[in-house]
């Protein structure tokens, strides 16, 4: 979490100014999540957002998903969910969630550009 993709933060940007939300979430440890919160403008980028230790749930268990697509107002159905994890990428499916595993921003391009048809660079 010290470095993340700055194509990724770009691209949700994209999304919301396209009028699609965008959340984040992520079962990071709370020092991680409380440096999150405290940098300037890095939250600003998702319109919901759900870390596993303010909730006391991680991620597979289904109320971690359905708090996050709850927060975007969304029905599971019409959300997408992003996880380099397989068991993540499988609790989000239990729950309705249309989920693909993430591994790299350039695999997930060649994956998934045309089948969402979303504004990507």
């Amino acid at each position: 979490w010290n470095h993340f993709d700055h194509r990724v933060l770009h691209w949700a940007t994209r999304l919301r100014r396209a009028g699609i939300k965008t959340g984040i979430l992520s079962n990071l440890p709370r020092t991680h999540g409380e440096a999150l919160h405290a940098t300037p403008g890095f939250l600003n980028h998702f319109d919901h957002v759900t870390f596993s230790y303010e909730l006391g749930m991680v991620k597979p268990e289904a109320g971690i998903y359905q708090h996050a697509i709850q927060g975007l107002g969304l029905a599971a159905h019409e959300a997408l969910f992003l996880d380099d994890r397989p068991e993540n990428v499988k609790g989000a499916l239990a729950v309705g969630l249309l989920s693909h595993t993430f591994t790299t921003w350039e695999e997930f391009l060649q994956a998934n550009q045309l089948t969402y048809h979303l504004p990507v660079d």
